[in-house]
């Protein structure tokens, strides 16, 4: 799962930084440039009129009027050579010279060259777009009205209104003359109106003014495209940017995300109805692959678990039969049978398969408890030498005659080993049981150790056992042919409960060919911290 977690990260995070690539490498040069051209539309108005205003002027009473501008808009003109313009590329330099205006977006200036001159004309309003007239900074609007007031008094043999339609066009935004009081729908517009003899509408972004020393007022506006209208809408495409990459990238990740989980759902659903087969095929690459490897293992497990079990109640039930058809066999002869002698040995018989029934339960249950945990191994340290000794005794007089020998390499006094000594003494024991009962002479154990591993080993001098079956002797009721059939007393539990034993210890069983001549079982676990010399 950490897979899906680490890849949603890095998600946003490739998405944050693709969105802000696109922000700043594509879109805010885009809007710089938008911005910077509406900055022109809207000062081109006050430069074509301050332009208009010297070129009627003789030169040499530029400064005069340039004084006068500077009076009347708060120093907001200056002149200054064309060669001290600075801060602009060559492009821009060379639309200066062809009299064009141009500004340096960055420092909120502006400049145009006067014709047949090598002055130029700067302004540096100091705040961007449609705020020059609807702002704080009104220089730019006093600068308007004196100059459209000296355009008029230009044409005083035309009427205002005439002089006013020759004016009008060179502004980049509606202008508009009138000579009634505006009537606002704000009672409050209105008296500041009348108070001060000016109005901003903000969300227009319209000013209404009066023209000074004239009864006329002037409505400039609306100025449409200023600066808050493209930032108010420049950020909802930022908005609406992000996401969209959001979106198209939580999409790219979440479909084959959903692909798989419904794979994998599909996949339980037809478990759960009984088709242990089911598996998930999905790309190693998948988000949840980690998801999908478990369930498979999952459900390779339990499929195993059943096919074992059923096997494993095909095997008892197998088990059973046979003492069961026995007893029922002596029961019905012992009624038929007036002989005391018979029906004391068919008395005897039932015993004998009583006893063999019992003991069949017993492995079955302590191999099913084994299996499941349910034995908890209490390790401890114990003198292997003498373990050894008391394990193997016992069956130094067996029936059978076999000869029972043992000899350990560890020293009778110091050495130690750490296992749990009742588990695998029942181990030992039912190897050596083993051994015996296909044994034609010999059994022999050892223990051993070498340094990181204690071997025990059982050989016997039988007839042993084929590398190709060697692996079937540990499932439980598995038995061979060559004589290790059901009639020597075997029900095939033993090695699988070794196994079982030796799986607690961290260890392994295999079996190998005996110098003996038979089969030889090694039991193999690991030295533990704290076995000692």
């Amino acid at each position: 799962m950490k897979k899906i977690f680490i890849k949603l990260y890095l998600l946003v995070l490739l998405t944050l930084a693709a969105g802000l690539f696109i922000t700043f490498a594509i879109f805010l040069p885009l809007l710089s440039g938008i911005e910077k051209k509406d900055d022109l539309r809207i000062m081109q108005g006050v430069f074509k009129l301050a332009a208009r205003e010297l070129a009627n002027t003789p030169r040499s009473e530029w400064n005069n009027r340039i004084k006068a501008m500077k009076t009347a808009s708060g120093s907001l003109v200056s002149l200054l050579p064309l060669e001290e313009v600075e801060s602009l590329d060559e492009k821009e330099l060379s639309a200066i010279k062809n009299g064009k205006l141009q500004s340096i977006y960055e420092e909120d200036t502006f400049f145009k060259r006067l014709k047949n001159s090598d002055l130029v004309l700067r302004m540096k309003p100091g705040t961007h777009g449609s705020y020059w007239y609807t702002g704080e900074d009104e220089r730019v609007t006093a600068l308007t009205l004196h100059l459209i007031g000296l355009e008029l008094k230009r044409y005083d043999q035309m009427s205002p209104e005439q002089a006013f339609e020759i004016i009008k066009p060179v502004f980049g935004f509606p202008i508009k003359l009138g000579t009634s009081v505006p009537q606002f729908d704000d009672p409050m517009a209105t008296r500041e109106f009348k108070r001060s003899g000016i109005w901003i509408d903000m969300d227009d972004e319209t000013v209404w003014c009066n023209l000074p020393e004239t009864p006329y007022y002037l409505k400039l506006g609306p100025l449409l495209e200023g600066q808050s209208y493209i930032l108010r809408h420049a950020i909802y495409g930022i908005i609406g940017l992000f996401v969209l990459l959001i979106g198209f990238s939580a999409f790219l990740w979440t479909r084959p995300l959903w692909r798989d989980l419904d794979r994998l759902a599909g996949a339980a659903e037809r478990f759960g109805k009984g088709d242990l087969t089911s598996r998930v095929n999905a790309s190693p690459r998948s988000d949840i692959s980690d998801l999908i490897r478990g369930f498979n293992t999952m459900a390779g497990q339990i499929e195993s678990e059943i096919s074992y079990r059923i096997e494993l109640a095909d095997a008892i039930s197998h088990e059973l039969r046979t003492p069961l058809a026995r007893l029922r066999f002596a029961f019905a002869m012992i009624e038929e049978s007036r002989d005391e002698q018979k029906r004391h040995t068919l008395s005897q018989e039932i015993e004998l398969n009583i006893e063999e029934l019992d003991k069949l339960i017993q492995e079955l249950l302590f191999y099913s408890r084994m299996e499941h945990g349910l034995i908890d191994p209490k390790f401890r340290e114990v003198n292997s030498a003498n373990w050894l000794k008391e394990c193997v005794e016992p069956f130094f007089k067996n029936n059978s005659g076999i000869e029972v020998r043992y000899h350990s390499v560890q020293s009778d006094t110091a050495r130690t080993a750490r296992f749990e000594p009742h588990l695998m003494a029942r181990a030992l024991s039912n190897l050596i049981s083993n051994g015996i009962r296909y044994a034609k002479k010999t059994v022999l154990v050892s223990l051993e150790l070498d340094g990181a591993h204690y071997h025990l080993n059982v050989e016997d001098d039988g007839c042993g056992i084929a590398e190709a079956q060697r692996e079937k002797v540990f499932i439980p009721f598995t038995r061979l042919d060559d004589g290790r059939d059901r009639e020597s007393g075997n029900h095939g539990l033993g090695l699988a409960i070794v196994r079982s034993i030796v799986a607690r210890h961290g260890g392994e069983v295999r079996i190998e060919a005996s110098s003996l001549g038979g089969a030889a079982f090694q039991i193999s676990w690991p030295v533990f911290p704290g076995d000692q010399s």
